[in-house]
């Protein structure tokens, strides 16, 4: 029987009391707001996985969740995205893995300013990203240019912006934006370039990252404040596009379609994922023949996907940022069952 411990909230609120449907390996016995219980599905028609009985716990702190491991009470321990714990003892071994979760500045596409795409690559060339990362996760993660899984399409096709605050400006000059009375910022026909970014409050991460970005913005000249404010608002100025640009982290799904957030469909309105607003005809083919892959074979998908990706990075509707790491530890039964789980290489 092993263990296995979050401290973040999964996908389904385990805690409703709801009835579960799936097909996968495993079958919900029981669940709470404390613990799900697993159990082998014995149906399911894939490899039959090689543990016969998984406990999930939810711990609300990274130091609870240490705590509980060292006592022998968990046997694998999951812990959230920029946690560098330190364990004692040569029984317990701790593995850093790409998170399933990217952070990226998402610019509004139908503000005047924002809408020029000259701007969008200076901001992106006026952030120091290797710094970022080291200032918000203390380095526990790993830089992206795309909104897909790390190592999934070529890094030719999702390059790293380099940190060119010099040809960022450059560029806010060939779009008209130049320091004209030599304060330190630019302007164009008088008015000054101002850009928002907006962070929900209860993320400290998107905060500080927010904080940073911002303070990379005004090096380069633009006015740049962060907007702090609680979940639901944050949620609804990006539903109404009521913001200029915005801190966001999305989950990295098991299914590398990114229509959610790129697809023209879901720009309408005010219920669609696109928050950027951004429409491309020849992203939108892309998408769709990502989708239609005859069996999904992962090969085809993978060579839609890269394109797909060369596109995002010429056009610049989001500032991919990075995927943070999260620190897998297990004593001696744990990593028996991670061998057959989900094996620590």
């Amino acid at each position: 029987c092993a263990f296995f411990t979050s401290v973040a909230s999964l996908p389904l609120d385990f805690g409703s009391g709801g009835r579960f449907i799936g097909t996968g390996p495993f079958e919900v016995v029981s669940s709470g707001e404390e613990a799900v219980e697993l159990r082998r599905f014995a149906a399911y028609r894939g490899t039959s996985p090689g543990v016969e009985r998984v406990t999930l716990r939810f711990f609300q702190s990274n130091e609870a969740l240490a705590e509980f491991l060292r006592r022998g009470e968990v046997n694998v321990a999951v812990f959230a995205p920029g946690a560098v714990p330190e364990f004692e003892g040569d029984a317990q071994v701790a593995e850093r893995r790409p998170a399933e979760e990217y952070f990226a500045v998402i610019f509004n596409l139908e503000d005047p300013a924002l809408r020029d795409v000259r701007v969008r690559r200076a901001l992106s060339l006026a952030l120091d990203r290797e710094r970022i990362l080291a200032e918000v996760l203390k380095g526990e993660g790993i830089l992206t240019g795309s909104p897909f899984y790390p190592g999934y399409v070529p890094a030719e096709a999702a390059p790293i912006p380099s940190y060119d605050p010099e040809r960022a400006r450059r560029l806010l000059a060939q779009a008209g934006w130049q320091d004209e009375d030599g304060d330190g910022f630019v302007e164009r026909e008088g008015e000054p370039l101002r850009v928002s970014v907006s962070a929900n409050g209860e993320n400290p991460v998107r905060v500080q990252t927010a904080m940073l970005v911002a303070g990379y913005y005004r090096a380069v000249g633009v006015e740049a404040e962060v907007h702090v404010v609680e979940w639901g608002h944050f949620l609804e100025i990006l539903f109404e596009r009521d913001f200029q640009a915005a801190m966001f982290s999305w989950p990295l799904g098991p299914d590398p379609d990114v229509s959610l957030f790129f697809s023209s469909a879901q720009a309408e309105g005010e219920e669609g994922f696109n928050f950027a607003g951004y429409r491309n005809p020849e992203v939108d083919r892309l998408l769709e023949e990502g989708l239609r892959a005859p069996g999904c074979d992962s090969e085809a998908r993978a060579e839609v996907y890269a394109e797909v990706a060369r596109i995002l990075a010429r056009d610049r509707p989001c500032d991919f940022l990075f995927v943070p790491y999260v620190v897998i530890a297990a004593d001696e039964v744990g990593e028996k069952a991670l061998g057959k789980l989900w094996p620590l290489e």
